[in-house]
């Protein structure tokens, strides 16, 4: 898995260690999604919280952890 990330951070012009930053906080997002909302959210909800982070220059660990939070309600 880390060598592909590293691969699409190069593609996307991007450092490696911002992608491998948040690996941890995206997976468990991501398993909550699936296991309490919908299995298809999970990737979708992931994007999502990456194009707000981008466009607003948010801090992704805080976006993640609301929209976890959502998750598990």
């Amino acid at each position: 898995m880390l060598a592909w990330l590293d691969e699409v951070a190069d593609a996307l012009g991007l450092d490696r260690e911002t992608g491998r930053a948040a690996l941890g906080d995206v997976l468990a997002l991501t398993s909550t999604i699936a296991h309490n909302r919908s299995r298809p959210a999970a990737p979708v909800t992931a994007f999502l919280i990456g194009l707000v982070a981008g466009r607003e220059d948010a801090e992704a660990s805080s976006l993640i952890a609301q929209i976890r939070q959502l998750a598990e309600q």
